[in-house]
């Protein structure tokens, strides 16, 4: 029987749908107990009492509620707003998400309240609709919309945060993991757009700020599917980042760089449409130890990498001008590679002097791609 494997794509909307469902759970949860203990705070008997009723009634009504708005919320996230909403302005992605989010929030509240009120109190249809819609007066209705909106606008602060300094460097910081500096083992792909300065000249700063966002959106899809982290998008140039103790990360590395290059070719129709040409880039990868310290303070904070694994890299990228490569690798990355795993043709360049450096660096190039696709 064939092992089963969820993909890499996948296994990240599972992660982003049981974060969104569990946060709506406790959340849904929290409120039902603050609301029965801000009933009657002087009478502790009567206390005792709402404790057993709250685990007896209300909090598997809240956790079924909390479910329910936690799938539509995160399947509407992922595949609603994340395909449709991905360029639009903040604020209108904020409005269009707070307004399905009370819509979402306002069915599942009323048909929880109907089947609590069928199943604990064995009221009959009629009667537990009038009961259902009571509960749902104006003040009902407007403290409703205050809850709702309250956790809908937490839910979707941290989601717009994770997306914007990026879901691995987002869950670190909150954690505090690199708040002391450590020591890891670390490959880094640097992605650079060739001809740079005549690109810009020719688009002028507005247009070619868009040809830049539209390259690194066609990007982002890729890095999840080969299981990276983007480190920095500095300008024209991306840098990618993977753990090594995964052993087909160095190969992953290589493939996403020819699967971009592969994306950017599909959609060349697209570019040169809008643009008038189509972007073309080179890379290199290099891997090795660096230091992770989390910087800055009260006004910015970010995780930071440091060390000489970075800087050769860097370097590695003006060799591609000199031999007339696309992507260029370190024997670090090679020694780590088994040509036989993908249809890539590696070719040594020899040991080469880099600028800046006193030692010599085995260099190899990458090219004539075919990628096995990694599902």
């Amino acid at each position: 029987m064939p092992k089963f494997r969820i993909s890499p794509v996948n296994a990240y909307k599972l992660k982003e749908l049981l974060f969104i469902v569990l946060y709506w759970i406790i959340m849904v949860r929290s409120i039902v107990v603050l609301e029965y203990f801000g009933m009657n705070t002087g009478d502790v008997q009567m206390h005792e009492a709402k404790i057993f009723r709250i685990l007896r009634e209300s909090l598997p009504a809240a956790t079924l509620a909390g479910l329910a708005i936690g799938l539509l919320t995160g399947l509407s996230e992922l595949f609603f707003f994340q395909k449709y909403f991905r360029n639009k302005q903040f604020l209108k992605l904020i409005l269009a998400k707070l307004v399905l989010y009370l819509i979402c929030i306002t069915v599942i509240a009323f048909i929880t309240l109907y089947i609590y009120q069928v199943v604990v109190h064995e009221l009959d249809f009629l009667a537990a609709v009038a009961k259902t819609l009571s509960m749902f007066s104006s003040n009902g209705l407007y403290h409703l919309f205050i809850l709702g909106g309250t956790l809908s606008a937490g839910i979707n602060f941290v989601l717009v945060m994770k997306n914007k300094i990026g879901h691995t460097i987002f869950s670190n910081i909150i954690l505090g993991r690199y708040h002391q500096p450590k020591e890891e083992e670390r490959i880094f792909l640097f992605i650079d757009l060739k001809s740079s300065t005549q690109m810009a000249e020719k688009l002028g700063h507005a247009k070619y700020s868009r040809f830049i966002q539209d390259c690194f959106y066609d990007l982002t899809d890729l890095v999840i599917k080969y299981r990276g982290a983007v480190y920095q998008f500095v300008g024209d140039e991306a840098v990618i980042t993977w753990k090594m103790k995964r052993k087909e990360n160095h190969l992953n590395s290589v493939l996403l760089f020819f699967a971009f290059i592969g994306r950017l070719e599909e959609r060349s129709g697209f570019y040169m449409k809008k643009y008038g040409d189509v972007p073309k880039f080179k890379g290199a990868v290099n891997s090795g130890k660096v230091m992770v310290a989390e910087v800055g303070g009260n006004v910015k904070s970010e995780i930071a990498f440091h060390g000489d694994v970075l800087n050769t890299g860097s370097r590695m990228m003006e060799l591609c001008k000199v031999y007339q490569k696309d992507l260029m690798l370190s024997d670090n990355v090679m020694q780590r590679i088994n040509p036989a795993d993908c249809k890539i043709k590696f070719e040594l360049q020899g040991e080469l002097q880099l600028r800046g450096k006193n030692r010599k660096l085995n260099v190899f190039s990458a090219a004539d791609v075919q990628p096995q696709l990694i599902s």
